[in-house]
């Protein structure tokens, strides 16, 4: 077997590409579309940030007539991502894409197109050079032992685990769910909470607390661990009803919120979705909602802030700024009763007296299972809030090691749509 490396670029690579020179399609191979879009967006900021790129590593051989060809053992993934992007119909940018900066000039990235970054931007990615390896003289058996080597598994977090339970077919539903734009384009998320998948995250928190409304499904909180819980209890029963309520909620949301937004924050996101359910069945406008959470959101409130902090995942604080949002939700809508966890104050507590010390003992349990757990743990983790205005907070900390881990409003809306211009409701009482 012999190793050597090839001093090419990637416009050579997608000429190769597209004149069959360069295969991507080795059996060996898993398919392509493996990343989700922040996977790909950090790639392309990788190259621009000049950050260290992994090898890529390509089998080399002679056809039928002694052409040189080559075959991609390792690096699919960011070859078809970049060829992807760089076409007249490539993706966009994802909205938790960090700022960089190109010949002394900062960039900002997020929700653009290739043909909308600066000819500066551009020429790096097309000038761009990964180290690239060319095995020839190989056999099958070091072809495959290579590969095996290249792609050590990655542990996976709680959250993707619940792929796992739920099956194939709800999870390629939830990835249809978690790609739409609401979770694209309008999530306030850091480019670490991106990568350990916080959108599938706040999908998930969003289909539980939509439970707990309209089935009375039992919850403790909406960590990881009882995201876990729950997925088993719908594994293979969540019906095609509760899909088209979730469906029509994130259309609606997307629809309200066509650019990220500040106060859908990871701790947030799921209060806004289960409220957007309330927006529906009172037939409030998008543009309405919207302007409620741009009012709210810039308001403090001492009682909301008193369920976000450590801890922010439990059921007494998630509780909280469910019922708080909803109370503003009904004053600035003039509206009663949107029972947005489904019962009164009454029998909550009620349920939650009856659990006693048993709920207690097991919250306990938990903590201390997930208190030794950095990289899934909601209960130790800070707050959105304390990552402070900077989102990309952590991303310059964190290798891409392979492919498996590149892993304002109107004024006052019209009287007639029922919408209260009272800003005083948002003050803390």
């Amino acid at each position: 077997m012999d190793k050597s490396t090839l001093p090419t670029g990637v416009r050579t690579l997608f000429s190769w590409i597209s004149k069959g020179t360069l295969r991507l399609d080795a059996e060996i191979q898993r398919a392509s579309g493996q990343w989700s879009n922040l996977q790909q967006s950090l790639l392309v900021h990788s190259i621009l940030a000049e950050f260290p790129i992994p090898p890529l590593y390509f089998k080399k051989y002679k056809d039928e007539d002694g052409n040189t060809q080559y075959s991609c053992l390792e690096g699919k993934q960011r070859l078809s991502t970049l060829a992807a992007f760089c076409s007249d119909e490539g993706f966009a940018l994802n909205s938790a894409t960090p700022e960089v900066t190109v010949e002394d000039t900062d960039y900002d990235l997020a929700n653009l197109h290739f043909e909308e970054l600066s000819e500066e931007c551009r020429d790096c990615i097309l000038g761009f050079r990964f180290t690239i390896y060319a095995i020839e003289d190989a056999t099958e058996e070091e072809i495959a032992e290579i590969f095996a080597r290249l792609n050590n598994a990655t542990p996976l977090t709680k959250i993707q685990k619940c792929r796992g339970i739920l099956g194939s077919e709800m999870s390629k539903w939830l990835r249809e769910m978690h790609e739409k734009p609401f979770f694209t384009q309008a999530l306030s998320l850091s480019a670490a909470q991106a990568r350990r998948e916080a959108p599938l995250e706040i999908l998930l928190q969003s289909m539980l607390l939509l439970d707990v409304r309209h089935e009375g499904y039992k919850w403790k909180g909406i960590s990881a661990n009882d995201v876990t819980k729950y997925c088993e209890s719908i594994k293979n029963t969540y019906n095609q009803d509760k899909r088209d309520m979730v469906c029509e909620i994130a259309d609606f949301l997307g629809e309200t919120f066509d650019t990220r937004h500040i106060f859908l924050k990871k701790s947030n996101a799921p209060m806004v979705f289960v409220l957007a359910k309330c927006a529906l069945e009172h037939d409030i406008h998008a543009v309405d909602f919207s302007l409620f959470i741009d009012r709210f959101g810039s308001h403090e409130n001492e009682k909301y802030a008193e369920g976000t902090g450590n801890g922010n995942v439990k059921k007494d604080k998630t509780t909280i700024r469910l019922n708080v949002i909803a109370e503003a939700f009904e004053s600035f809508f003039r509206i009663e009763n949107c029972s947005i966890l489904g019962v009164s104050e009454e029998e909550e507590e009620g349920t939650e007296d009856s659990a006693g010390i048993e709920d207690a003992s097991v919250d306990s349990v938990e903590d201390g299972e997930n208190a030794g757990d950095d990289a899934e743990s909601e209960e130790s983790e800070p707050d959105d809030e304390s990552l402070g205005d900077d989102e990309n907070s952590g991303i310059n900390e964190e290798e891409l090691s392979s492919d498996e881990q590149y892993s304002e409003s109107e004024e006052n809306p019209e009287q007639e749509r029922g919408v209260s211009g009272d800003e005083g409701l948002f003050d803390a009482s």
